[in-house]
C-alpha cells in the first residue's frame, strides 16, 4: 500500500512540474507578445493613428506600456499568465498587433 501512494505521489508531483514549465512558458511568450506591441506602437507617427481612425499613439501606448509592465512584474511575482489583468492586457496587445498595426501600415504603405 505504501508503495502505491508513493506512486501517486509521484505522478502528482509530475503533472505539477509540467504544469509549472508550461505556465512558465507562455508567461514568457505573452511578455514577448507585449513587448512587441509596446515597440511597434510607439514607432508609428502621432498623426497616424487618428488617420487610421484608432485610438491615439498615447492612449495605445499606455495600455501596451502597463500591459507588458503588469506581464513583467507578475512574471517575476510568480503570478499566474491567465489572470483576469493579463487577459485584458493581452487582448490589447493582440487587437493592437492584428487590427491597429495593419492599418497604420497601410497608410505608411499606401
Amino acid at each position: 500500500m505504501l508503495g502505491n501512494h508513493s506512486s501517486h505521489n509521484a505522478d502528482a508531483l509530475l503533472i505539477f512540474t509540467i504544469e509549472f514549465w508550461f505556465l512558465y512558458a507562455v508567461s514568457i511568450v505573452l511578455i514577448v507578445i507585449k513587448g512587441y506591441a509596446l515597440a511597434h506602437a510607439v514607432r508609428f507617427s502621432s498623426e497616424a493613428y487618428p488617420a487610421a481612425d484608432k485610438l491615439t499613439k498615447v492612449l495605445w501606448t499606455l495600455i501596451l506600456f502597463f500591459g507588458f509592465v503588469t506581464a513583467v512584474l507578475f512574471f517575476f511575482a510568480g503570478g499566474r499568465p491567465h489572470g483576469i489583468i493579463q487577459l485584458i492586457f493581452t487582448t490589447a496587445a493582440l487587437v493592437f498587433l492584428c487590427d491597429v498595426k495593419p492599418a497604420l501600415q497601410d497608410l505608411r504603405s499606401g
